[in-house]
């Protein structure tokens, strides 16, 4: 690990330096005199600094900077309403957050790690505006809603909509009743022409059931496990 620690900041610090020209991960690695076997070794370098907010890869795999630009790397946190903000990961940036609107989200999901580009001019009193721009990496958010079942499959409707209704296969449903409450993660992401498919890691309990929406709230909050049954029915 230490070893992954010291080549991970010499990388950092020669794609900083004055000397350092725009170019793909292959071609520092012939820099740096990467041997062939250590390239896999090499590529999770490049990929956590840019999972961390330290580099990005634009889209011909080149190695940029983010400093003096306009982009930032972020953990993104949708909002109820369609729009949602990206939280700044670098604690050296003097942005924290950005507004995304609805239309700029780009198929971004809570959690996720994205880069985002800045459109909008510093104004006093005001957040600064963006627009996603890359998925670097998709987060582990889980979501909990309300499961609507058919023959064959179903659909669950997401607490608060905050992405649009996800497909369950049919071979996840087993043990599960139609208007049960669940919680799932996504398996596959949404496209132009197919909706989000997720699989069920929870079943909360049936609307009728006492106590469903407190328990649903928990769950939201993926801390329903850390309170025994009886905790919860008392509080």
């Amino acid at each position: 690990m230490k070893e992954f620690e010291i080549r991970s900041k010499k990388i950092l610090e020669y794609v900083n330096s004055k000397e350092y020209k725009i170019m793909t991960a292959k071609q520092i690695a012939v820099i740096f005199g990467v041997p062939k076997d250590d390239m896999k070794e090499f590529e999770k370098i490049i990929t956590k600094l840019e999972v961390e907010g330290k580099i990005y890869i634009d889209d011909s795999k080149r190695i940029c900077v983010l400093k003096n630009t306009s982009k930032f790397v972020c953990k993104f946190e949708a909002k109820s309403k369609g729009f949602g903000f990206a939280r700044v990961l670098s604690d050296k940036s003097d942005v924290k957050d950005i507004y995304i609107s609805k239309e700029n989200i780009n198929g971004a999901f809570d959690e996720d790690i994205v880069l985002v580009d800045v459109y909008s001019k510093r104004e006093e009193g005001k957040k600064l505006e963006g627009r996603i721009i890359k998925i670097i990496k998709r987060g582990e958010a889980r979501f909990v809603g309300i499961i609507e079942k058919n023959d064959s499959f179903a659909f669950v409707s997401v607490m608060d909509r905050v992405i649009d209704d996800v497909y369950i296969p049919y071979k996840g449903l087993q043990g599960v009743e139609n208007k049960d409450r669940v919680a799932i993660k996504i398996t596959k992401y949404p496209t132009a022409t197919r909706k989000a498919e997720g699989k069920i890691v929870e079943v909360i309990g049936h609307e009728s059931d006492k106590d469903i929406e407190q328990a649903v709230i928990l769950a939201s909050h993926n801390i329903v496990e850390k309170f025994p049954k009886a905790v919860i029915a008392e509080a």
